[in-house]
């Protein structure tokens, strides 16, 4: 039951943030506050580093300004149905590695080298203080990994189950060429407020089932 202390994430403006209850249930409803890049809110009396959290993975703060009320029936049901907790098999993700590892070496190399130069770039300049995923697919970095096209999907998806590579999707979505394997929450589906991690799971799952995978 959704109550002070509960963590929980949700998309309202296409951002990925973390929102801390900080209130008691009244009349259904919770206060909560988000948490953004430590850069969008000097000001903020409450830092948090990595470590501080599991899902603090940079120099992060509370947004006291954004602070806002959520039912906390959905914010119930969507810790029922552990929807954010969604984790692969040991099978899916031995099944995972395993089809990973036929890709050719020389693809191998050219992803690693382009994928590790992208992601350098996510938090650099301007995109520190951005909270918009799409805004990562700008640069020479992403044009050179388009560029390498579908056959480096099975690496691809094997990175978003991490949950720090989560703002790969955008690169997942530029290259897969099959439109029903491209995973998209509804605004009134309740698996949106699991936001870019629990997509990227969700994507990770249909892939591999599209590979005749048992769940």
């Amino acid at each position: 039951m959704a109550q002070l202390g509960t963590v929980f994430q949700i998309i309202p403006e296409g951002g990925n943030h973390f929102w801390f209850v900080i209130s008691h249930e009244k009349d259904g409803l919770l206060l909560a506050v988000n948490v953004t890049d430590a850069v969008n809110c000097p000001d903020s009396t409450c830092v948090l580093n990595p470590g501080d959290h599991p899902a603090i993975v940079k120099p992060s703060a509370v947004y006291y300004r954004k602070a806002r009320l959520f039912e906390s029936q959905k914010i119930d049901a969507l810790m029922t149905k552990k929807i954010m907790k969604a984790t692969l098999t040991a099978k899916e993700r031995s099944t995972l590695k395993s089809i990973a590892a036929e890709v050719d070496a020389r693809t191998k190399q050219a992803f690693q080298s382009a994928f590790a130069a992208w992601k350098k770039t996510w938090f650099e300049g301007g995109l520190a203080i951005s909270s918009d995923p799409h805004t990562r697919t700008v640069g020479r970095e992403f044009d050179a990994l388009v560029a390498l096209g579908p056959k480096i999907l099975p690496l691809l998806v094997e990175r978003l189950t991490e949950p720090d590579n989560f703002l790969a999707l955008q690169l997942y979505d530029t290259v897969q060429p099959s439109p029903r394997l491209i995973v998209q929450f509804e605004p009134d589906d309740e698996r949106i407020l699991s936001g870019e991690q629990g997509r990227a799971q969700e994507v990770v799952k249909q892939w591999l089932a599209s590979h005749q995978v048992a769940a």
